[in-house]
């Protein structure tokens, strides 16, 4: 049973730096408005963002609400529409209704941050990179 625990290990290991070398290619910057058709889907850990692909590059215009657009080039139709932030401090969300009008206030963890973006129509920037399928992978929110 001893003999079990280094391959064990060599195994973490290996897929420890197989992870790595996927998260290591390079990453680009995306300009976000939130608001809009723009959506979240929140979980403890992760945030999924669904938004407007900008029809022109955040240089010659700022997205508009629910828009998400490359620096430095327009998207592409193919390009991924989806968002996906994975890990950070989750923080939480808290709710208040004061006659018709509820108000949701979330803390300052990075999954909270961006959902309070979306839903009251911030901008934002974000490092993203190409992931699996059709989904941007959020490498770095810039503050």
């Amino acid at each position: 049973m001893t003999w079990l625990k280094p391959i064990l290990l060599a195994i973490l290991i290996v897929l420890g730096f197989a992870v790595e070398r996927a998260n290591a290619g390079p990453s680009s910057l995306l300009i976000c408005q939130g608001g809009g058709d723009m959506q979240a889907l929140i979980g403890r850990d992760y945030v999924r963002i669904e938004f407007t692909q900008a029809r022109v590059d955040a240089e010659r215009r700022a997205p508009r609400a629910g828009e998400c657009a490359w620096a430095d080039r327009p998207m592409h139709q193919d390009e991924p529409a989806q968002l996906l932030f994975v890990g950070g401090r989750s923080g939480h969300a808290s709710t208040s209704c004061n006659g018709t009008l509820c108000y949701t206030r979330m803390n300052v963890g990075t999954p909270a941050y961006l959902a309070a973006q979306v839903m009251e129509g911030g901008r934002f920037q974000l490092r993203v990179r190409q992931g699996r399928g059709r989904v941007l992978h959020v490498v770095e929110v810039l503050r």
